[in-house]
């Protein structure tokens, strides 16, 4: 069965084109295997009213009839590139081919609204289209254009072009136990994700085993209304307290802001505080992660970075052992690099006669890290990250090695390898 976190808390929850990608790699996983997979359906899938049974998400009904007897192909990255201004460079979008090849763009010419390079599978859209669409606009905010990119086999791929520019939040009053409905101006914006703070706890229904707030259970974003909703759940939870909770929330365009609600005897005032703008106006495609065969994918309601889209193929990559005398080392390995991120991938091995049992590892960083696969992400503060390892690989016998990569951003144009490497805790 697909097993997806929260599939039925709407469709702003799990981010569409990763979605689209789980069921496309699940599929291809499951037939290397020989194993028959079922769609459970509780409504929002499938249109019962319909004689033909049509699909309500007619991308999802396309991708899973696809991927029952072959591939998909895709954007590497998100399938929205975000603009907060008329675009004077071409934006490139990598492709994952997974064997097929490309076919064209629906309604673009080639060489004039794009070109397209077979060897790093880069399509990439001129500036002149870019702009002609991005200034059809005019003063609106949205989607600006839905590319249809097409291949020789399987689903066919969109790709959205979107004009934003910063949301604009309001002042509101309310009551905890009617919930709040704050006033947004997303302005083409999409929230990725949100944690609240009670000083420097974190607080919500479910601040004790994630950082991050579970997507309709505690808030949802009705952007045609223009609305952010804070539920009656998270003020019944028993770490939310009256006091300043401030709501820290990210963009998939990169920004962030915070929003203050005063809570005190069950009345509620919220009050905006500034944007932090995207750091430069430029499209945003994020890279995305195809899972290998020996990682099991699972798709979180909180879908991941937007960083924008000068990705340029890089030269196979040599590990740089990071010097250091404990008994665990690193080996750090850069994948990809593009403005202001890094894709890379850390070794870790048991240098000791002992085995290492439930490892928990530290390093210091200066990447705030993003996404993180093959292993678990315990916590990230001024620089020191803590992991360990992953449900299948929680013990380290001696001289085994362990692998899992990630994606960063961070201030400087690059970032320095990691260093101080610690054996946290181990069994």
């Amino acid at each position: 069965e697909y097993g997806l976190l929260g599939y039925d808390s709407g469709t702003e929850c799990n981010q569409p084109g990763e979605e689209l990608k789980y069921y496309a790699y699940m599929s291809y996983l499951a037939r290397q295997k020989k194993i028959c997979l079922m769609f459970w359906d509780n409504g929002s899938g499938i249109n019962r009213n319909d004689s033909k049974y049509s699909w309500k998400k007619p991308l999802v009904g396309n991708m899973l009839e696809a991927s029952m007897t072959g591939r998909s192909s895709y954007a590497t990255g998100l399938d929205t590139i975000y603009l907060n201004s008329s675009p004077s460079n071409d934006i490139n979008i990598p492709l994952t081919l997974n064997g097929n090849t490309f076919v064209g763009v629906t309604g673009l010419t080639s060489g004039t609204d794009f070109t397209y390079n077979q060897s790093s599978a880069t399509l990439t859209l001129k500036a002149s289209y870019v702009k002609r669409v991005y200034d059809a606009m005019g003063s609106n905010f949205g989607t600006i254009a839905d590319l249809v990119i097409k291949f020789s086999s399987g689903a066919d791929w969109h790709e959205y072009l979107v004009k934003f520019k910063a949301p604009v939040f309001q002042n509101m009053n309310g009551t905890v136990s009617n919930g709040i409905n704050i006033p947004v101006q997303f302005n083409g914006s999409k929230l990725r994700r949100s944690t609240a703070y009670i000083g420097s706890n974190r607080v919500g229904p479910n601040q004790s085993w994630w950082m991050y707030l579970e997507y309709s259970t505690t808030y949802v974003a009705n952007y045609d209304n223009n609305i952010l909703t804070i539920k009656p759940d998270f003020f019944k939870d028993g770490s939310v307290y009256d006091g300043t909770i401030s709501f820290e929330m990210e963009f998939y365009d990169g920004q962030k802001t915070k929003y203050n609600l005063n809570k005190s005897n069950g009345n509620i005032t919220g009050t905006a505080t500034a944007v932090t703008p995207t750091p430069t106006p430029t499209a945003t495609p994020t890279p995305t992660v195809t899972p290998k065969p020996s990682i099991t994918p699972s798709v979180t309601p909180t879908p991941t970075v937007t960083p924008k889209p000068t990705i340029t193929p890089t030269a196979t990559p040599t590990p740089t052992p990071i010097p250091g005398t404990g008994p665990v080392t690193l080996k750090y390995e850069v994948t990809n690099t593009w403005d202001k991120h890094t894709q890379a991938n850390i070794t870790l091995t048991n240098t000791t006669s002992t085995a290492l049992k439930n490892f928990v590892v530290s390093f210091t960083y200066k990447g705030y890290i993003d996404q993180i696969w093959a292993a678990d992400l315990v916590s990230q503060n001024s620089g020191t990250i803590t992991v360990k390892g992953p449900a299948w690989a929680m013990n380290l016998d001696p001289g085994q090695s362990m692998t899992f990569g990630f994606i960063a951003t961070h201030d400087t144009p690059s970032v320095a390898p990691p260093s101080n490497v610690t054996l946290v805790s181990s069994n």
